[in-house]
């Protein structure tokens, strides 16, 4: 998971044991340091907890430049397993459904957040929704159109 938590001890944003600030504004500078040696001496590794790094610019937004520390937004990533057999991604599409259930209704509201949330299976639930909201509109417009051409078609009852 790529995620800015990867600068902070045990991966929570808010520690209340150390000022972490010095550090995150370090790994936002040097994101492939593993032995950061940042003013307070945290010797905590940049990398993320998968072992790569967590570069500034993929898991930072709303900033000018290469300005990270006037950074709106997190940006989190997380790697689901996907199949080329569609049978076996029903794991993957009940998690993802819960994530998505969770952070939009349930995490969000209470915190009074702005959050946007994307996973695979919003293209398919997006694209499932406006297919039924659009279902009515399709069936009028194919009854106008059948309409007008027998209008139009009745109209010439004879070749001359």
């Amino acid at each position: 998971m790529d995620k800015v938590f990867s600068w902070t001890p045990d991966g929570h944003l808010f520690p209340s044991t150390i000022d972490w600030h010095k550090h995150v504004f370090y790994c936002s500078r040097a994101p492939f340091d593993t032995n950061s040696h940042d003013s307070d001496r945290l010797n905590m590794s940049c990398l993320g907890d998968y072992g790569g790094p967590a570069e500034p610019n993929v898991v930072l937004g709303g900033f000018s430049d290469s300005d990270y520390t006037n950074a709106s937004a997190l940006v989190v990533t997380f790697v689901v397993n996907n199949h080329v057999d569609e049978s076996k991604n029903a794991p993957a599409k009940a998690w993802e459904k819960r994530f998505l259930d969770f952070v939009r209704f349930e995490y969000a509201n209470p915190l009074n957040l702005t959050i946007t949330v994307m996973a695979q299976r919003s293209i398919e639930d997006e694209v499932e929704r406006e297919s039924a909201t659009d279902e009515l509109t399709i069936i009028v417009s194919y009854l106008i159109m059948f309409g007008y051409i027998a209008i139009t078609l009745g109209q010439f009852n004879s070749a001359e």
